[in-house]
């Protein structure tokens, strides 16, 4: 017992100094211009005035010339924050809306389009009513930014919103990046197109009738490892009803349109949300992951060659969005490895809330950091994200939104806080989540695991259950793989015919050499653990 209460205070003490180690300390707070303003609607990401750094550019929704709240004149405007070692909260530059050039309204949101010119310079997208109609409005990124933009694409005229604009990255794989966007028409159909960069060719994607909003494109990187980007479609099996949905990534290609596409879920069964979003490259194989979401769950899939229906994990917390992408990646911490940010804008009764996973070889989805909202007022901290280097101090770092009070919108000018990246984050899961070593059972469930060394060329695993045990349990069971440390990296289920027949065989994902521990288990229980080695 007094061992026991010992290795109870250690792990206590590990897990209570890796949460004060994971923590991302406020840099900057970015103010809107008056109360009501809705400063940090929607916020981006992108290096527009070339230097090599990313700059923070932030939506004020509400603005208008007098700079007092005026229900009838929510112009908009957007700031620009140049990033550098001089990072600051006083903006650098700005686009200012008007009477007839509204940058407000849920269609306008502000976008990192990627380098729509082949210029090495990221540009800006985003929506703008112009009289009567919405455009899609793109600003070339350049050393001295001007406030006019350099395209406006005209949106259909019969349109039914909102818009909801996605960069794509390059699809077609001509040298400009692509950008996607879901409308509609008075009708009922819902329309995805595609706008190639360079070009502004347009294609429609899909032009289907259905009778809700929840037919959406979004970009998630390369995931196939083919060096061109690819992008995910979630659309309804009917026309209508909300709950029933098909899942799946279509891969670019130089042949674009003629696209391939994997379907990697055929009925989601519930209503989900709407879009697939990149996480960058979480586990650190040099290939683009992404999530999507199913069962009201954000599941993980590792990217390569061979995508299907499976997934790799699940992140193990809620994230939603009400702007923008549903999750943002970057690397916080330095390692290499792509980490996420997600939000809850809801959370609390509207307070908000922020979470963070971290990427490593292992990742598994378990929450590392929650960052709370700095304030206990009720105004939906988390609205929307942008990631980036904007300090230039080599780890990137989170700007979240806080734009507005849910009990009066005259109570709060609005805010966007800056997180910066931190060299001592580190996955907390090793400490409380993942599972430790189990521990050995006795000749009863006894297994022989062959070939063993298991050589780094060979997949398949096989397992002979030997012990008595097996004969009398009527359960199926699974076998966990897990590293010298105990974290768990891939879990196996075991028929009952597998038992009864005495054997079982299984892929092995890529794993580097080392030693390695398999776990019999029914349930939680550990029956037997064996080591073995990769080489």
């Amino acid at each position: 017992m007094k061992k026991t209460f010992c290795l109870l205070l250690l792990f206590a003490f590990i897990y209570l100094n890796m949460q004060a180690t994971n923590s991302m300390e406020m840099i900057s707070t970015l103010t809107g211009d008056f109360d009501g303003a809705i400063f940090g609607w929607s916020i981006a990401s992108l290096d527009f005035n070339g230097d090599g750094i990313k700059d923070l550019v932030v939506q004020e929704a509400n603005w208008n010339p007098t700079e007092s709240y005026d229900g009838f004149q929510c112009y908009g405007r957007i700031y620009f924050y140049w990033g550098g070692n001089d990072f600051d909260n006083i903006p650098d530059f700005a686009i200012s809306g008007s009477a007839d050039f509204i940058l407000a309204g849920y269609e306008c949101t502000v976008h990192n389009a990627g380098d729509i010119n082949n210029d090495g310079i990221e540009d800006l997208a985003l929506g703008c009513k112009m009289g009567l109609y919405y455009k899609l409005l793109i600003y070339y990124g350049r050393p001295q930014p001007i406030d006019i933009p350099d395209v406006v694409f005209e949106l259909p005229t019969s349109t039914y919103g909102p818009y909801r604009i996605r960069p794509l990255g390059d699809i077609n794989a001509d040298g400009y990046d692509d950008i996607g966007f879901r409308t509609g028409t008075y009708s009922h159909h819902r329309i995805i197109k595609i706008i190639l960069g360079g070009s502004f060719q347009t294609y429609d994607l899909y032009d289907l009738l259905y009778y809700d909003d929840s037919i959406m494109i979004s970009g998630i990187g390369d995931v196939n490892g083919d060096g061109i980007s690819d992008y995910h479609i979630k659309k309804p099996l009917y026309s209508t009803g909300l709950s029933q949905n098909i899942l799946s990534v279509h891969f670019g290609s130089s042949n674009f349109p003629v696209l391939d596409s994997v379907v990697i879920c055929p009925n989601t069964n519930s209503y989900i949300q709407d879009y697939g979003a990149a996480i960058g490259d979480v586990n650190g194989d040099g290939i683009g992951d992404f999530i999507s979401y199913i069962y009201s769950e954000a599941k993980v899939w590792f990217g390569g060659p061979n995508l299907t229906t499976q997934w790799d994990t699940v992140l193990t917390e809620s994230v939603y969005t009400e702007v923008g992408e549903i999750v943002s990646y970057g690397d916080f911490n330095n390692d290499g490895y792509d980490d996420i940010v997600g939000s809850g804008p809801g959370y609390g009764w509207d307070r908000g809330i922020s979470r963070i996973w971290l990427g490593g070889y292992n990742f598994n989805g378990t929450l590392d950091l929650v960052i709370p909202s700095p304030t206990a007022d009720l105004q939906r901290f988390g609205f929307a994200r942008a990631t980036g280097d904007f300090n230039n101090d080599g780890y990137c770092d989170i700007a979240i939104s806080q734009p507005y009070d849910v009990g009066g919108i005259l109570l709060t000018p609005g805010r966007v806080y800056v997180f910066a990246g931190n060299p001592q984050l580190l996955d907390t899961t090793y400490a409380n989540d993942d599972n430790t070593i189990p521990v050995p059972a006795n000749s009863l469930w006894d297994i022989n695991i062959y070939p063993n060394p298991l050589p780094k060329n060979k997949v398949n695993l096989n397992i002979n259950f030997l012990g008595e045990g097996y004969q009398k349990t009527t359960a199926n069971l699974k076998a966990v793989l897990y590293n010298i440390k105990g974290q768990k990296i891939e879990s196996f289920n075991i028929a009952r015919e597998d038992i009864q027949n005495r054997n079982w065989s299984g892929v092995i994902k890529n794993c580097p050499a080392g030693n390695y521990l398999i776990a019999i288990k029914d349930k939680n229980t550990n029956l037997i653990t064996k080591q073995i080695i990769i080489k």
